[in-house]
């Protein structure tokens, strides 16, 4: 209940005539902080009348004065409800250090903390640094303690640099309930959502053009970096880019004294800041040794936003440099940066060959190569098919030919048994030495005995035929252990002993990949 004075028994009927205002009586101002609006401008002029007709309230005019008084008290509720709570925020925004008040009584709350004998002072308009709510509101410094309405838990509020001008969409200041504040991700994280708190704490500022006119936002390991560049180029840098700007809502900042629009992008800062120096026209004699992880990191932004032909022909000259490395461990990559800076087809062939030979698959988004694993992630879909099905092609080349030259040993046929060797004894050195040289290098399970299951008895083992796809290993590896399988003959025994034995594992032994 706000009381004016003498005249307490009308103010208690009105209950909170003004919108946000409080006066203790008629001999002190009403008093706003830093808020103008067409309904204070309508208020003001009447506080001398208000203080006239309470002062004849102890009269003989008393009665009717307390009537009129209480019918101006109306009025001005009236008028009050019915003003915007958006055109008192809209006229606050070009004020400085505006709290944007969710209610009107965070502007009577602030308004007390001033002494009571202190005149309402017009203030010049200054350009608002726009800044959401929910960080522009600075801690209270003032010895005067302000009641918390009960049960209501206000945030944590936070210290701003003075300095810092924080972006808002078409010009207007992100309210509260508006947005919701999120932490930024990593390179394989959106940097579509920012937190205002880290753009507060770790934003970095590079200039790639003195005469900028657009800020992009990079958001790269936990740090946002603010990079300022021409908007002209950028828009003709590659359509993708130009739909970015032309998006709607426009989000902007201010830079300088100046409005301009910012744009959110994704990927690595340095390799960003290269593409954009090329882009710019600044590129230097460093491009010319770049490493091959720079390379592939700028190929991964290239491909994000469309610039491989903006950049061009350095992407010609990182191709050349590194071509003769592809099939070097280390360098697999070179598939992918092949792809999105269009390498010759035959360059790439040669690459896939090799990948199917010396690869195996792994959990994940992986292969392995001599043991270590290598991520496939940014990889073409098309390629990794490929370089799959050839290795499940080889190998499966491989065991056909292992388990053909095992045939006649398995096979009950006495005629195709004798067309080997006449002589039964060697027949039988060859078949068993076989076996344990199958056996010892873990290649017996892929080789077909389900005709022959007294073998697979004798050897204590149960008869069974795995396909290629049980192989786990590379192509090469197989390779190496089929060339190991050997046999026996009489013919390093018994001198003179002649039989087909010796020509059973030429085909393995001379296989070609």
């Amino acid at each position: 209940m706000y009381r004016f004075g003498p005249a307490n028994n009308v103010m208690q009927t009105c209950g909170t005539a003004f919108f946000g205002i409080r006066c203790l009586n008629f001999d002190q101002p009403i008093r706003f902080k830093n808020f103008e609006t067409p309904l204070m401008r309508n208020i003001a002029p009447k506080k001398g009348k208000l203080r006239e007709l309470a002062f004849l309230h102890n009269t003989p005019l008393g009665k009717h004065a307390s009537q009129e008084l209480q019918e101006k008290l109306r009025e001005l509720e009236q008028a009050s409800r019915e003003a915007s709570l958006e055109d008192l925020r809209h006229l606050e925004s070009t004020r400085p250090d505006s709290p944007h008040p969710a209610l009107p009584y965070d502007i009577l709350e602030e308004s007390l903390k001033k002494p009571l004998s202190e005149e309402l002072v017009p203030e010049e308009p200054i350009l608002k640094k726009a800044m959401p709510r929910k960080f522009n509101r600075k801690r209270r410094t003032s010895e005067v303690p302000v009641p918390e309405p009960t049960g209501v838990k206000n945030p944590p509020e936070e210290d701003l640099p003075d300095d810092f001008s924080e972006f808002s969409s078409d010009g207007t200041d992100t309210k509260a309930g508006d947005t919701e504040a999120q932490t930024p991700s990593d390179i394989s994280v959106a940097a579509e959502n920012i937190d205002v708190v880290s753009i507060l704490e770790t934003s970095q500022t590079h200039t790639i053009s003195e005469k900028y006119d657009l800020i992009l936002l990079v958001a790269h390991e936990s740090t946002l970096n603010e990079v300022r560049v021409s908007k002209s180029i950028l828009a003709h840098s590659s359509d993708q880019i130009d739909e970015m700007l032309c998006a709607r809502p426009t989000r902007w900042c201010t830079r300088d004294s100046r409005r301009m629009q910012y744009i959110e992008l994704k990927g690595d800062l340095t390799a960003v800041l290269t593409t954009l120096n090329i882009l710019h026209f600044r590129a230097g004699d460093n491009l010319y040794n770049l490493d091959f992880d720079m390379v592939r990191r700028i190929a991964v932004v290239c491909e994000s936003y469309s610039w491989y032909q903006s950049i061009y022909p350095w992407p010609r000259i990182w191709l050349k440099k590194y071509k003769d490395d592809a099939k070097t461990p280390g360098y697999e990559d070179w598939l992918y940066i092949s792809q999105v800076f269009r390498a010759a087809a035959d360059e790439k062939r040669e690459l896939l060959k090799l990948l199917s030979i010396v690869c195996k698959p792994s959990p994940g988004h992986y292969i392995d190569r001599s043991g270590k694993r290598i991520s496939t992630q940014i990889w073409p879909a098309a390629d990794l098919e490929e370089i799959l099905h050839a290795r499940w092609s080889k190998i499966r080349r491989i065991i056909d030919t292992l388990r053909t030259v095992y045939k006649p040993f398995r096979d009950t046929d006495e005629k195709a048994i004798k067309e080997l060797c006449g002589d039964p004894v060697c027949l039988y050195v060859a078949r068993g030495s076989l076996l344990s040289s199958l056996t010892e290098n873990d290649l017996f399970k892929f080789v077909e005995v389900e005709n022959a299951k007294s073998w697979a008895q004798i050897w204590g083992k149960t008869a069974y035929r795995l396909s290629p796809d049980a192989w786990n290993g590379s192509v090469l590896d197989l390779l190496e252990l089929v060339r190991k399988v050997s046999l026996i003959t009489l013919k390093e025994r018994v001198p003179g002993h002649e039989c087909k034995m010796e020509g059973v594992l030429k085909d393995i032994h001379e296989f070609k990949i």
